[in-house]
This record gives C-alpha cells, sequence and structure tokens, in this order.
C-alpha cells in the first residue's frame, strides 16, 4: 500500500497571482501487489505525474520496515536517476495514513512539517536527527548500525497530536526494533551530541527533588583488542544547569558538588542500560565497530568480524565513565514532574 500526502497549492489569476492560496491537501491511497506496481497506479490517480524528486518527507509502517523487500525498493523510490534527495525519512508503529492525516501547528502541510518535528524532538534529545543521505551512509558503513526517527500519534487534550520521539534502528537495512526517547537521549549522550534535555535525581531530604539541564556533552572512546576480544573504553563529560530545585535550605558549594556525584552515577546507569540494550538488540548505532575497524585494519576485520552486530558487538566489554559540572544553579519552589523533565522540557 501506497499513501501520498498531495501538498497542493492554489493560484488565483490577475495582479495576485503570485499569492498562492492553500487548496486542501488531498490523501491518495493506492494498493498493488508489489511497490513499484502501487507507486504507478497512485500517480495515475493524481492531478499531475509525480516523481521522487517532488517528496519532502517520507513515512515508512513498522511492517514494511521489517520486511526482506524494504532495502531494495528503498533503494528504487530514494533515487532520481543516480541522485539521492535530502529528503526526511522516519517510521512509525501507527497507520501512515493516521500519521499524514494530523495538522501540524505552524506547519503549512505535514509532509513540511514533519523534519521540522525532528528538530524540536532533537533538541530535546527524544529522537534522532537522520536524512535520507545519512540514513544511507550509515547503512552502507561498516561497523555501525543506522537510525531513522521515530514518529507516532499520541493523544492530548483529547486530541491526536503527532510527535517525534524514539528510534527506529535498523542493521543491514531490516529494521531490527525500537529505542524509546529515554534510550535515545543516553544513546546521543554516547555519541557526545549535545542537547537540551531534563534529567530528574533526589534530593537530599524525602520529597526534594532537582532537575539538570544539559548543556554540553563530550565523549571520548577508545577501543582496543586484547586477546582476540574488542574493549572500549568510554569517558562523558556533561556539563550543564541545576535547572529547578525543591528543597528546604539555600545550596552551598558542598551540595553542589554531590548533585554532581548523583548526577553522574545516574547517567552513567542510563549510558550503560543504552549499552546492554542494544548489544542484547544485536545493533551497533553508536558506531564501536567503526573504530575497531579502524584500529584492526580492513583485512582482519573482514576475516574476524565480518558479522559485528551479531557477534563481536554483544561480547564486547564497555567501561563508562562519566563526570558532570553543574556551571550555575537556579532556585524556584514550583518543581516540574518527573514526566515533565523525562519528557523534554519543563513547559512541554
Amino acid at each position: 500500500m501506497v499513501i501520498a500526502y498531495l501538498d497542493q497549492q492554489k493560484g488565483s489569476s490577475g495582479d495576485k497571482a503570485s499569492q498562492a492560496k492553500k487548496a486542501q491537501p488531498q490523501i491518495v491511497v493506492a494498493k498493488a501487489a508489489h511497490a513499484e506496481e502501487a507507486f504507478f497506479l497512485l500517480f495515475l490517480q493524481t492531478p499531475q505525474w509525480k516523481y521522487v524528486s517532488h517528496v519532502y518527507s517520507q513515512v515508512f509502517s513498522e511492517a514494511f520496515a521489517k520486511s526482506d523487500s524494504f532495502a531494495e525498493i528503498m533503494d528504487r523510490i530514494t533515487r532520481v536517476g543516480s541522485v539521492r534527495r535530502r529528503t526526511g525519512l522516519f517510521v512509525t508503529p501507527d497507520h501512515v495514513k493516521d500519521v499524514y492525516s494530523q495538522r501540524l501547528p505552524g506547519a503549512d502541510s505535514t509532509a513540511r512539517g514533519l523534519p521540522d518535528l525532528v528538530v524540536q524532538g532533537n533538541l530535546l534529545q527524544l529522537v534522532p536527527r537522520i536524512d535520507l543521505n545519512e540514513f544511507v551512509y550509515q547503512s552502507t558503513l561498516p561497523g555501525v548500525d543506522a537510525m531513522l526517527p521515530e514518529i507516532h500519534v499520541v493523544e492530548s487534550n483529547g486530541h491526536p497530536v503527532l510527535k517525534a520521539a524514539g528510534a527506529a534502528v535498523f542493521h543491514r537495512m531490516k529494521m531490527v526494533g525500537y529505542l524509546a526517547p529515554e534510550d535515545v537521549r543516553a544513546l546521543l549522550w554516547l555519541m557526545g551530541k549535545s542537547g537540551h534535555s531534563f534529567l530528574a535525581f533526589p534530593g537530599f531530604k524525602k520529597k526534594e527533588v532537582a532537575y539538570f539541564r544539559t548543556e554540553e556533552i563530550h565523549t571520548a572512546i577508545k577501543s582496543s583488542v586484547r586477546g582476540g576480544q574488542p574493549v572500549a573504553d568510554v569517558k562523558v563529560l556533561l556539563t550543564g544547569t541545576l535547572a529547578v530545585y525543591h528543597g528546604e535550605h539555600l545550596l552551598g558549594k558542598t551540595d553542589i558538588e554531590q548533585f554532581e556525584s548523583m548526577a553522574s552515577r545516574v547517567f552513567r546507569k542510563k549510558l550503560v542500560r543504552i549499552l546492554k540494550k542494544t548489544q542484547a538488540m544485536k545493533a551497533d548505532p553508536a558506531g564501536f565497530g567503526v573504530q575497531v575497524r579502524a584500529q584492526v585494519g580492513s583485512a582482519v576485520w573482514r576475516k574476524r568480524y565480518a558479522h559485528w552486530s551479531e557477534e563481536g558487538y554483544p561480547r564486547m566489554t564497555v567501561r563508562v565513565q562519566v563526570k558532570t559540572l553543574i556551571s550555575s544553579a537556579e532556585a524556584t519552589d514550583d518543581p516540574i514532574s518527573v514526566q515533565q523533565a523525562e519528557s523534554g522540557s519543563p513547559q512541554s
């Protein structure tokens, strides 16, 4: 099944012809035994012939992303001749038609607005920001597995809305599973990609709570092979602010140092969790294999680590060190909830 969301312009005659008026978007559905045939039937139903070069974004169903046909069909529908476009790619566990049926506030169309939705989610470190070119590059680079942003429909105040949160992980151009938003956040920390997410951790007394807001993240990964087994040492430096603290006393220097120590333990726990999860998934989206390949050389890699994600990465020993620095602290007696903090921001 192929579904097209047609974002059409309706122009007026006369001097104001340049001021195009928005027509209602049209959703066209075509079904056939094969995807390419469905594309052909789809184009026959549109007012004008459409090409891949017209596409702003593509959303794939979970079932299609997990199918054996994904790699072949993906290659055919993402080219204009021999050139690939920087189209936005997404995976949804929902029905694709439901995704395109939603309207995004502030966007002139859903198709154009989806990449902006991912940009916002990426700032809060809820979703990876990956377009077609990067996805193809990751899919063909030995030692790393590709990801795509997850788009799904959620309910807010009794109305369905679109949310970009989580990631679909691929291995050899086939989807192998999802990462939840909190796992994506930890994975981005592991990859040294900064954002402005919030982390909640307990205060010094019962019912006290503090919220750390990440500002800069620096990650250093050093891999080696010892006794034929790959080993990696990961050092992460996180700098941020104590955005919200709800407690009974003013914070001093010693208190800040204790918060830094607590935050480091919480951050480390989350990083170890995402490492174990991806190892169990037999997928290496952080790209540890790239470093191993660079160290051992292409010949040894092809001989010993050709099945890196399935065999080498799950057995890899990864040691994680985390250091947290709180650059500044703010005070408030109106704390945000843990759910708000973990989902993005106090205003979310």
